[in-house]
């Protein structure tokens, strides 16, 4: 977005909501944008556990997997 375009959205919006309004809706975003910045972090931590834990299951399945095709018995041929 350009500076232009959030000028015009700012000014459009001190036009709908006047002043007063305005000012609580930036206070509004602004606490909302501290918030997410704060918590992102967080966020991303929980995200990168879970994909974590999904290879870890996945490779714990592909090794069993493995291990069963490896280990299976073998019959002994017979001699006739």
């Amino acid at each position: 977005m350009s500076i232009a375009e959030l000028l015009i959205i700012l000014f459009v919006a001190l036009l709908v909501l006047g002043p007063k309004e305005l000012k609580r809706l930036a206070h509004f975003v602004g606490r909302v944008s501290g918030y997410l910045r704060d918590h992102k972090q967080q966020w991303l931590s929980e995200v990168n556990d879970y994909k974590k834990q999904i290879q870890l299951e996945e490779n714990i399945q592909r090794a069993e997997a493995a291990d069963k095709t490896y280990n299976k018995p073998v019959e002994p041929h017979s001699e006739s």
